[in-house]
């Protein structure tokens, strides 16, 4: 229909599509198209955070903060431990910084450090919690070769949880 007014009008297809796009580029209802609110489940009540201390990790906490703020809902969190270099108490202690510093205003029930695979550790502490949880993960952009052998817990996670997954892409780059 819109397209059929531009030709009647003698408005060439391409000038008509900049004109749509400056549309909604600049008047309000171009920030309502291109910022909806997230929709979340009614059946959920809390988020479960997984960090993995990586570079990130802050600002996942900072978004999940914003959103238990907006929701009102508490805040697990998960760690998951491999067998790594660095010990248990270098990582609870930088685990509860993070909480700390971002969530310190929160409702913080939960906060856990285990060992396992991470996306079966992340869908059984999910199961744990007595809240229907909305599983919130960051997602780094990893060279084609690092996912090949490594894997991805994010979409690990996303096959096996019985639960809504949010996915945050970190701005960071390995």
């Amino acid at each position: 229909m819109l397209a059929a007014l531009l030709t009647r009008i003698r408005i060439p297809g391409i000038l008509g599509a900049l004109f749509i796009a400056m549309a909604i580029h600049y008047t309000p209802l171009g920030d309502q198209l291109l910022t909806p609110e997230i929709q979340i489940p009614h059946s959920t009540t809390s988020i479960l955070l997984c960090l993995d201390l990586e570079e990130g990790s802050r600002e996942l906490a900072e978004f999940c903060k914003d959103c238990a703020e907006h929701w009102n809902y508490p805040v697990h969190v998960i760690h998951i431990h491999g067998d790594g270099g660095r010990y248990i108490e270098d990582v609870e202690s930088d685990l509860s910084v993070i909480v700390d510093d971002i969530l310190h205003n929160l409702r913080v029930p939960l906060v856990k450090t285990v060992k396992g695979l991470p996306e079966e550790a992340i869908v059984e502490f999910a199961n744990e919690i007595t809240s229907t949880p909305l599983i919130m993960l960051g997602r780094r952009k990893r060279r084609i070769v690092d996912r090949i052998y490594v894997g991805s817990t994010t979409s690990a996670v996303i096959s096996l949880s019985p639960y809504p997954v949010l996915v945050l892409p970190l701005n960071t780059f390995k």
